[in-house]
């Protein structure tokens, strides 16, 4: 795809490819190759002067660096993205980066900053009707819940996610990883 994207001159498609293997890369925990592919993703987005493009992929490109490991690279695209896409009003865009800065803040121990961060990453997935990432948001909300000591809460929020028939794989698994470590305290 991407090679045929660009002997076409089809930026935007091969940006789209570029950024797609990268994503690959990533959920196969193949970091190097997500390096490779979706810096070149962001640069050719940016270069067609594509924002809502390069929000998402610069937001990928965060979550590749988070799985690494890499916390403040991934906090300086999660943070670069969020007041574009406040500027461009870009709801979904918002949702991500809001989102994805919660988690990392919970990762950091900045426990207020995650919370205020998640709580505003559910309220925009509710109101945008998206599902999925509702109950992702809510997944990390229940785990942030039980390492702040509301036991009560963080039960709760995680037997919502779990009654939800459309939470994610993952989603299910943090909210089953939480409430069982609720119950070995």
């Amino acid at each position: 795809g991407v090679q045929l994207a660009r002997a076409q001159g089809l930026r935007r498609e091969e940006a789209m490819c570029l950024s797609g293997t990268g994503m690959a890369a990533t959920a196969d925990q193949d970091y190097a190759t997500a390096l490779r592919y979706l810096p070149q993703a962001l640069a050719i987005a940016h270069a067609i002067n594509d924002t809502r493009k390069a929000l998402l992929f610069r937001n990928q490109l965060g979550v590749t660096y988070r799985e690494l490991g890499d916390f403040a690279q991934a906090l300086h695209c999660f943070e670069e993205n969020l007041p574009i896409t406040r500027a461009h009003n870009d709801a979904y865009n918002i949702l991500l980066a809001v989102g994805n800065l919660g988690l990392l803040r919970l990762l950091l121990g900045d426990y207020t900053a995650a919370f205020s961060a998640l709580e505003e990453a559910c309220q925009r997935a509710q109101a945008l009707g998206e599902k999925r990432l509702l109950n992702d948001c809510l997944a990390v909300m229940g785990h942030l819940q039980c390492q702040q000591g509301d036991a009560a809460g963080a039960a709760a929020t995680c037997r919502g996610v779990l009654a939800h028939p459309q939470a994610s794989l993952s989603a299910q698994q943090a909210a089953w990883l939480t409430l069982i470590g609720l119950h070995a305290a």
